[in-house]
């Protein structure tokens, strides 16, 4: 159950990270400005990819505190894409 559930939070992560990217906001304009286009979206994919292997890998091993960690990171992440969608920030 735990494994499905950080599959079904990274979706959520990823799906944040893509609405992020195509928000049109300043701070991923220069973003692209400074690391490229393509290099600074695939960079995140990948960060974002390599923690979430890393912590399925964990939760299949049965530990819980990793997903409780990614879990967490999934709230920032959700929060941080919020405001960065909705222009507070």
């Amino acid at each position: 159950m735990v494994f499905f559930l950080v599959f079904l939070s990274g979706i959520v992560n990823f799906a944040a990270q893509k609405a992020v990217m195509e928000s049109g906001h300043p701070f991923i304009d220069s973003v692209r400005e400074h690391f490229g286009k393509v290099a600074g979206e695939r960079l995140g994919m990948v960060l974002d990819f390599i923690i979430l292997a890393g912590t399925l890998m964990v939760a299949h091993k049965g530990n819980v505190v990793m997903p409780l960690m990614y879990f967490g990171y999934t709230v920032f992440n959700m929060v941080a894409a919020w405001l960065i969608w909705k222009r507070k920030i």
